[in-house]
């Protein structure tokens, strides 16, 4: 028998309503060596799938026919080495013979896979499988095993929570909203049992990408919905990496091509640039930005912000405090701006002197953070502290090799948080992250073009 090639799709097309890219990958057994061989039905409904997938949900997709067990390992560790953003999303989708032995793990079998696996290195065991997986860097991963015995794929059993991103106006918001919380997530064609060749998981696939996707958005428990009505019943759950509230969608690109609400926030920026302009201050025109940081008066607005180069009160004493730099300047804002957005900052200044007994330099510098995090961070400017209403630290770049880095981190981040504590400052950000060492560190914050909260979790080493 022959072993089939790698085909690699790389002519799609990027779905406008995603900022994140979506990749499938699809290892699909028809001929081995030692089992027998599958009909070519069941190839080809792997195929519809990933042509569904491509051309109507704008996913990148690969296929990879008849691998042999090294030709799969080799390509999950090629995955391992790509570069994700934090909005992609990856499926992995196997097809292909499966074993399991009553006190021992389940298996896929690949082309080269033996009649029996003693020395355990023919075959794909879950565990194997699992953990090659969970270390390719992608937050959003869904792995899908239309296997007999796949059931038995390890993972925490149950149906993901059902999130509020279904009321979102439209589907790259539904998409976003969704897609908040780090997934590893799986679904399988059976429990413990053998399931047909003529697969009605892969029918049961097809069936809710094409009919059931009413909105644009097919989330991974809506898919989960579908395959329910498979046999035998499909199993599905969660395995290590899972953040709860994680999930998976799948957004059609027609179905959602008239949902961006395109126009209603034109027509919002447009009536707040018109009294930004009718102000013609640069507290207004500050009012427009912190509505609108990315308007389509953006560039105008900033103009006319220098121009007008004006302050108010609160920001010229903020301005004099840092610039004199003392617990007495500190003190003196406080007590005149006690609700300012930067009475916190005032305060930790105010903290850390009294801790030097004088007027020394507050540590700042990059070079003092510590662990291998791999990012330069900045403290927020007094106009994005105003705008943002928050305190917080902005990450402006993420090194190749740091942890963070390894977590898919983007420049661009405002780390607000560490393990449920305010961040206020650099320095009080060294502090939390010293005190940690050794221990599980989740820190919080947020990208000012995406929605909802992003949580990065890693050891302090």
């Amino acid at each position: 028998m022959l072993c089939g090639g790698f085909a690699f799709n790389s002519l799609y097309a990027q779905n406008p309503s995603r900022t994140g890219t979506d990749y499938a990958l699809f290892f699909v057994v028809k001929e081995f060596d030692k089992w027998q061989d599958f009909d070519g039905i069941s190839v080809q409904q792997v195929r519809e799938i990933e042509k569904e997938l491509k051309e109507n949900y704008g996913f990148r997709t690969e296929f990879v026919l008849n691998p042999t067990r090294n030709q799969v390992l080799a390509k999950l560790d090629e995955y391992q080495q790509k570069r994700f953003t934090r909005m992609d999303q990856l499926l992995i989708y196997f097809s292909m013979h499966g074993h399991y032995q009553e006190g021992a793990t389940g298996a896929l079998i690949p082309k080269d896979g033996k009649q029996k696996d003693p020395y355990q290195d023919s075959w794909i065991y879950h565990p194997l499988l699992e953990g090659k997986v969970n270390r390719i860097p992608c937050d959003h991963i869904t792995l899908a095993l239309d296997a007999c015995y796949s059931g038995t794929f390890a993972g925490a059993r149950g149906k993901p929570e059902a999130l509020a991103f279904k009321t979102a106006d439209d589907c790259a918001s539904k998409a976003a909203i969704a897609l908040r919380y780090k997934s590893r997530l799986y679904l399988t064609s059976g429990g413990k049992e053998r399931t047909s060749i003529d697969s009605q998981f892969a029918e049961k696939w097809l069936e809710a990408l094409r009919l059931r996707n009413t909105d644009g958005v097919l989330s991974h428990n809506d898919l989960v919905g579908v395959l329910e009505d498979a046999s035998p019943i499909p199993r599905y759950g969660e395995f290590k990496g899972h953040v709860k509230g994680g999930n998976f969608v799948f957004v059609h690109k027609k179905s959602c091509e008239n949902k961006t609400g395109l126009k209603y926030d034109l027509e919002a920026d447009k009536n707040a640039w018109m009294q930004a302009r009718k102000d013609d201050t640069a507290i207004g025109y500050s009012r427009y930005l912190a509505q609108f940081p990315n308007g389509e008066f953006k560039q105008l607005a900033e103009k006319k912000i220098s121009e007008k180069g004006q302050e108010n009160e609160e920001d010229k004493a903020w301005r004099q405090a840092k610039k004199t730099h003392t617990i007495k300047a500190y003190s003196d804002f406080i007590q005149k701006y006690p609700n300012s957005y930067f009475t916190e900052l005032a305060e930790l200044y105010r903290q850390e002197l009294r801790k030097q007994n004088g007027n020394d330099p507050l540590p700042n510098s990059n070079s003092e953070l510590p662990f291998n995090l791999g990012i330069k961070v900045r403290e927020l400017k007094m106009e994005e502290r105003k705008r943002l209403k928050t305190s917080g630290i902005m990450v402006e770049s993420v090194f190749p090799g740091g942890i963070l880095y390894q977590k898919n981190m983007d420049p661009g981040y405002i780390i607000t948080k560490v393990d449920s504590e305010k961040v206020i400052s650099i320095p009080k950000f060294i502090e939390q992250m010293k005190a940690r060492l050794g221990k599980e560190v989740i820190l919080e914050g947020y990208y000012e073009n995406y929605s909802g909260l992003w949580y990065y979790s890693f050891t302090a080493k």
